[in-house]
């Protein structure tokens, strides 16, 4: 029997800033480039922004 590791959350699940910055760049219809590009931008020193 092979043990598996537990699911990790993901990390918009984990910070409510992050999911909702991703939310309204999906809203927007931004490219999940595009909306990964605008957090680096909009919180450049924000580990917990990094998706």
């Amino acid at each position: 029997m092979t043990l598996r590791a537990r699911p990790k959350p993901r990390n918009p699940g984990t910070c409510r800033r992050l999911h909702d910055a991703v939310n309204e760049g999906l809203k927007d219809k931004w490219s999940p480039e595009q909306i990964r590009k605008k957090i680096e931008m909009d919180y450049p020193d924000d580990a917990e922004m990094r998706p």
